[in-house]
């Protein structure tokens, strides 16, 4: 892994790619306003439906001085095909080389993404007063148990059939403009409780509280 930013008062912004940016097609969604690209080099070749409105307002967030960094499995591929491909900015990756195997026990999304929680979770405790966002459709349950609510951390977790919607983008520009407001998935408007999307996963039973 590259090493965690520079101590920096500068908001910090994690961005995964699929199901964040990259909507996973379902038939029983409208995809008007979305855009599909091929991306490919020697390795890979894939077909990215997207937003082009979610560029744009990434976008903003930077011209705004946030510090936007990629938090995803396509590792170097996010800042050398993805991005490049899509009209993102030159975004740097936060990680190059994500492990692959091993973490968390579990046949889930989230036990395939634990690198991703030690990421934030030794960023938070180098910068404990630094305003961050992550956004990314794997957080679960566990997760938000497991930080206990760090009060500079914001986040969203989108629908993945859908990656980030017009109420996120909306929540996240807001958070650009005023980092010390905590944006998380309850305080993004415009959505009815039952789409207030904090996944489960199957890595332990429910307890009294948790987030439904």
């Amino acid at each position: 892994m590259t090493a965690i930013s520079k101590l920096s008062t500068r908001p910090l912004l994690w961005l995964d790619i699929d199901g964040v940016v990259r909507a996973w097609r379902d038939t029983q969604c409208s995809y008007r306003g979305y855009k599909e690209v091929t991306v490919s080099d020697d390795v890979i070749t894939q077909n990215i439906l997207y937003r082009p409105a979610v560029v744009r307002a990434i976008a903003q967030v930077v011209k705004r001085g946030v510090e936007v960094r990629w938090l995803t499995m396509w590792g170097s591929a996010s800042r050398s095909l993805f991005g490049p491909a899509l009209g993102f900015p030159d975004l740097v990756n936060a990680v190059d080389s994500p492990p692959r195997g091993g973490g968390e026990p579990g046949p889930s999304v989230a036990s395939l993404c634990w690198w991703k929680k030690e990421f934030v979770r030794e960023a938070l405790k180098a910068e404990p007063n630094r305003p961050m966002m992550w956004i990314d459709d794997s957080i679960s349950v566990d997760m938000l148990h497991f930080w206990s609510g760090p009060p500079n951390l914001s986040y969203i977790i989108p629908d993945e059939s859908l990656g980030l919607d017009r109420w996120d983008v909306i929540a996240v520009s807001r958070w650009s403009r005023n980092p010390s407001r905590q944006v998380r998935p309850d305080s993004v408007r415009g959505r009815v409780p039952g789409e207030l999307r904090v996944r489960s996963y199957p890595t332990r039973p429910a307890r009294d509280g948790d987030a439904s």
